[in-house]
Formats: C-alpha cells, structure tokens, sequence
C-alpha cells in the first residue's frame, strides 16, 4: 500500500478513534473519562475544559501513535507543534464559531440518543475532534516540508 493509502487508513482510525471515546460517561477504561473526573474541584479548568483539552490531546497523541506506525512519520518536535497549534485551533473554532446549526442539533440528538446520555454537545465535540484531527494530518507533512525548505536556503 502507499503513503496516500496509509494516510486514509490512519485517518479512518483516528476518526473511529474520536467516535468511540466521546462517549465518557459509560466508559471507565477511557483515559478521557480519567481527566474529565478530574474537575473544577482538583484542577485550575472546569470539567468542560477538561473534556475539550484532554479530548484534543488524547486524540491527538493517539493520532499521532497510528501514523508513526503506518506511515512512519517520526517527526515529534513536529507533532508536538502540530498539536499545540491543533489546540489553538480548536479552542479558537470552540469559542468563537460555535455554530448552532440543523445538522449539529440533528448530530447532538444522535449522539445523545447513541449514548443514552443528556450531554447536550457531544455531537459538536465529536466534529470539532474529528475536524482536529483531519487538521493535524495535514499540517504534519506541510510542516515537514517548510522546515525543509528553511532548512536549505542560504543565510
């Protein structure tokens, strides 16, 4: 298989990845289920922030577990910034577009009935996680590639 063939499966896993541990509630191996229950109480975050942080950054590590084995990308300093920027990103998006449209309020009451949960936004979690996660398999390779390009011009 090649690279481009790679590249979709690891992205297929890490979606998968995201829409099976959205779910905290039921799931005690979780290790997002972990952080959550690590509230307002013991942390600087509230529980939210805790779901949104950890969710990126789990996924993300995760993410990056799958495409270092598959596709061989060993670049951490370059996941580690692809991540923190992925965080920005996401905290940007989560903040300032949080859109209420038919098709989140359709996906929310999905997921809710799914998960037989009342959480009210997991379905926007689950696309902006998925989103994150598309975002940081982009910017990994083109971040490889203006490093290099750095890398070669003459100062």
């Amino acid at each position: 298989m090649e690279k481009k063939g790679y590249f979709l499966l690891v992205l297929l896993f890490s979606i998968i990845h995201v829409h099976m541990s959205i779910n905290t509630q039921d799931n005690g191996l979780n290790p997002l289920t972990f952080i959550v229950l690590l509230d307002s109480r013991t942390l600087w975050i509230s529980e939210k922030e805790a779901f949104f942080f950890g969710g990126i950054l789990i996924q993300s590590i995760v993410t990056m577990g799958f495409a270092s084995f598959l596709i061989k990308w060993k670049n951490y300093p370059m996941w580690i910034a692809d991540i923190i920027l992925c965080i920005f990103i996401g905290w940007w998006v989560e903040e300032t577009i949080n859109i209420k449209t038919q098709t989140t309020d359709k996906l929310n009451s999905f997921y809710s009935w799914l998960y037989d949960t009342e959480l009210s936004n997991l379905g926007n979690y689950a696309l902006l996680f998925s989103t994150i996660q598309i975002i940081l398999l982009i910017f990994y390779p083109f971040g490889i590639f203006l490093f290099r390009k750095l890398q070669r011009q003459p100062r």
